[in-house]
């Protein structure tokens, strides 16, 4: 958080409901949003069930508890459910000032199919919804309508602190032409990732002859069916974010080949504050960085080799490279600000307690 961070007036105790507290993209932003709500003054406290938070950078104030609904010894000022499975328990905390954080609709998932009528009755609750993004509104108008309940759209946080270019970044650039490190973050067996279209992209371009050296990211280990795809020369398993930042500076390209259902798609931020060039898929999170669509090469969902020839046109273009290299960090550090994500859940707070 910024040294400038101006501490408000009146401090609001706030807790975030989480089930797991385990690593993960959608926990990441819950701990990024309270870190936030923290720094402008605020009494911020994470009750999640289970899980281990030490992969965490920096200090959190979390208390693990065996149900989400127990009574608190202080009463919040307001809670945000998070998960769909954190609802019910935040209703029965009958706080009054309830809201549930949407990072996606957890109903568009496949995997999710045989509770999909609980998902939805989960949201049905007419509390209010704060969500990344305004493609995230869509979504949830669609299914549910416009007057199903209020939605506030608080934005996305990315970590430029520790997401940042290697010193040496020009120098890389001209490096990958001949041979190049190809990232893909996320994990395959979740559909919404389309992990399988990025390594069959990086298929297509081994069998014409490309240097490529393909490392993989996941909270999964590598299965038998990925892995027959084509070779991974590098795999990591739940790695620290501390790590992660690393591995984006050590990488070419990054490969961002999700789905439409996919809630935002924390790794193209990340890559890109990172000064990483990247190929990503036209869905709604990614098209909505900046109105000019020139900070990343976009492909069809679902394309190998639509994202074989982006990784083609990538290697082959130093200006190329350079353009989206130094385009990344300046957009993202503007677009995804923690202090403004916690000043827009300051004021909507504020306005419902008034």
């Amino acid at each position: 958080m910024s040294s400038k961070s101006v501490m408000i007036r009146e401090k609001i105790k706030i807790c975030y409901l989480l089930e797991s507290a385990d690593l993960g993209g959608g926990v990441r932003v819950v701990f990024d949003q309270a870190r936030a709500l923290t720094a402008l003054g605020h009494e911020v406290v994470i009750r999640a069930c289970f899980g281990d938070h030490s992969w965490y950078p920096y200090p959190v104030n979390i208390r693990y508890v065996e149900k989400s609904d127990l009574p608190f010894e202080i009463q919040p000022d307001a809670i945000i459910c998070t998960y769909w499975t954190t609802v019910k328990p935040a209703i029965n905390l009958k706080i009054p000032l309830t809201f549930h954080l949407c990072q996606g609709y957890e109903g568009s998932f496949p995997e999710l199919k045989s509770l999909h009528s609980e998902i939805e009755a989960a949201y049905r609750h007419p509390i209010p919804k704060l969500t990344i993004g305004e493609w995230i509104n869509d979504r949830l108008i669609s299914v549910f309508g416009a007057e199903a309940f209020p939605i506030f759209t608080i934005g996305q946080i990315a970590d430029t602190e520790m997401f940042r270019p290697a010193s040496h970044w020009l120098t890389k650039l001209f490096s990958s032409i001949s041979q190049a490190n190809i990232l893909v973050v996320g994990d395959y067996p979740i559909s919404c990732k389309g992990i399988g279209d990025a390594l069959n992209a990086v298929a297509m371009l081994r069998s014409r002859g490309t240097k490529i050296r393909l490392i993989r990211v996941s909270l999964y280990p590598l299965c038998d069916e990925e892995q027959a795809i084509t070779r991974v020369d590098e795999s990591y398993v739940k790695i620290l974010p501390t790590q992660m930042a690393s591995i984006y500076r050590n990488s070419d390209i990054l490969i961002a080949p999700y789905l439409s259902n996919e809630g935002f798609g924390l790794p193209l931020a990340e890559a890109m504050s990172s000064g990483i060039p990247a190929i990503a898929t036209r869905i709604p999170s990614f098209l909505s960085f900046d109105e000019k669509k020139d900070y990343a090469v976009f492909v069809p969902t679902k394309n190998p080799e639509a994202i074989a020839d982006g990784i083609s046109s990538i290697m082959r273009n130093p200006l190329l490279k350079m353009k989206l290299a130094s385009r990344g960090p300046n957009l993202i550090r503007k677009k995804f600000n923690a202090e403004v994500v916690a000043s827009r859940v300051t004021n909507i707070l504020t306005k419902c307690i008034i």
